[in-house]
């Protein structure tokens, strides 16, 4: 088999043809491509938004950490001043001496 370098109306046509496929291709999927990365642009920009999202998320987590330290530590304080209430009341305080007859009940 030998290869024919001549030209003739056959190979002319089959290579306007493919230059004409190729350059309708061109057109036809540059524009889809152009699409494409518009979209890409667009899932990147929400996949921002969601990453910003997902940190605030974590730092107001770790905030209300914080929050639930401190009222944690109000509860105790609050719980230690009831107990020196009553213990006040009882007259177990270091105000008033002690009173082994008296539990809570003051005399009218």
């Amino acid at each position: 088999m030998t290869f024919d370098p001549t030209i003739n109306a056959g190979n002319v046509l089959v290579l306007g043809l493919a230059i004409l496929g190729f350059i309708g291709a061109w057109y036809k999927f540059g524009g889809r491509i152009d699409m494409l990365e518009y979209k890409v642009d667009l899932v990147e920009k929400t996949l921002l938004v969601i990453s910003d999202t997902l940190k605030k998320i974590a730092e107001s987590e770790k905030k209300m950490a914080v929050m639930d330290e401190r009222q944690l530590a109000l509860e105790r304080g609050q719980a230690a001043s009831l107990d020196a209430i009553e213990g006040l009341r009882r007259g177990e305080g270091y105000i008033q001496f002690r009173r082994s007859n008296l539990d809570g009940e003051y005399s009218k």
